[in-house]
């Protein structure tokens, strides 16, 4: 993780996840956009932990975001088990959500990623949330993968967009490896990684009951919704993520053992 950070960070399966709730995530965003620099944030689930685990390079791609924050209940209870005390999990279109609500003008917003229809219908959207939305740009790029996107062109428009937050919306591990590579050409902005969020606060997509998300089980939410595409890939990181995690553990436990 990027030097700076005034959170305290517990390792989840080796991913350097910062121990925060809603109100001091919003801080720390907010000061992370008044730095003279591109900075980096995401939203963590157990997707995201595993690929750092297993795919060196995209682990340090995400060990240098500025702010990793616990996005999925699993990451929540391995924080605690370390003594975290957190009570919540901090889910990347809820902090979008409470982002907009505390960062009015002047404050400028981008929003990267989604289709035309769901950036227009989120801006209608999120100006419920904050009247006084200042919004810089939307740019919803053509579908293509990671190595064929215009990433010149984007950083473009960013720049001259003086964006303080680039809302960036895509699947996860490309939407982070995304904004390695604008944040890394760019001079400014507080570069977010926030999955799903879009359709979800634009109302395209419903979100999952309170009860399912406080048990941990939005994946099986997401499943029901899309099981030909999500099965496969949940059931893997899932399952990956548990025999990752015990193993973790294990060596904790051991580790203290010895020092004992």
């Amino acid at each position: 993780m990027s030097g700076g950070e005034v959170t305290r960070t517990y390792s989840v399966i080796g991913l350097p996840v910062s121990a925060v709730d809603y109100a001091t995530a919003v801080a720390e965003c907010q000061r992370l956009a008044r730095l003279p620099r591109a900075t980096r944030v995401a939203a963590s689930n157990t997707h995201i932990a595993v690929m750092a685990h297993e795919e060196a390079d995209f682990g340090e791609t995400m060990r240098r975001f500025d702010l990793i924050v616990p996005d999925g209940m699993p990451l929540v209870w391995m924080m605690n088990a370390q003594g975290a005390g957190l009570r919540d999990r901090v889910y990347g279109p809820y902090l979008m959500r409470e982002v907009i609500a505390a960062s009015g003008r002047p404050w400028r917003h981008y929003f990267l990623g989604g289709t035309e229809e769901c950036l227009e219908r989120l801006q209608v959207a999120l100006r419920e949330i904050q009247p006084e939305l200042e919004v810089a740009g939307a740019f919803s790029p053509p579908f293509a993968p990671l190595e064929e996107m215009d990433c010149e062109g984007m950083v473009a428009r960013l720049e001259e967009a003086r964006a303080d937050f680039i809302w960036v919306a895509f699947g996860g591990g490309k939407q982070e490896r995304l904004i390695e590579r604008l944040a890394a050409a760019s001079t400014r902005g507080c570069f977010l990684a926030v999955g799903d969020a879009f359709p979800l606060l634009a109302g395209m997509r419903e979100f999952a009951p309170g009860w399912v998300q406080r048990l941990g089980l939005t994946w099986l939410w997401r499943v029901a919704q899309e099981p030909r595409r999500l099965l496969g890939r949940y059931l893997h990181c899932n399952g990956r993520f548990v025999a990752l995690a015990v193993a973790e553990w294990w060596r904790g436990l051991r580790k203290g053992r010895v020092d004992a």
